[in-house]
């Protein structure tokens, strides 16, 4: 897993690499949230584009760990406005477009391009 934050731009950015499983899951959220604590009131203004081009089938108990973390209400203080999944694997845009449903600001896409259009406007509002 790699992440690289930019504290101007307010976005996270993560490449998830190999299978994706709890404690990997676990390990970005955590490593995220850890990284925007301090950005004051650009924490929630933040936002993230999660890499998936490399990353392989979650297993279910991975996926529900992300639907638990995307509806975690304790985790309101550094909510990301808006989550772009893209390049990921065909089965895994299944799982992925189901956590989508879950909340409002979150979306998948194939490349990183859209992804980061779709997490651009975010600043302008």
């Amino acid at each position: 897993m790699k992440l690289v934050l930019d504290r101007n731009a307010a976005i996270a950015f993560a490449r998830v690499t190999g299978f994706l499983d709890t404690e990997q899951v676990l390990r970005l959220s955590a490593n995220i949230d850890d990284g925007v604590s301090d950005w004051g009131d650009r924490a929630a203004l933040h936002c993230r584009l999660i890499d998936l081009t490399e990353a392989k089938v979650a297993s279910p108990s991975s996926i529900e760990e992300l639907a638990r973390e995307i509806r975690n209400p304790a985790r309101k203080g550094v909510y990301a406005k808006r989550v772009a999944y893209f390049g990921a694997s065909p089965l895994l845009r299944l799982q992925i477009e189901r956590l989508c449903a879950l909340r409002e600001g979150l979306a998948q896409f194939s490349d990183l391009k859209s992804a980061h259009e779709f997490v651009k406007p975010s600043f302008r509002s």
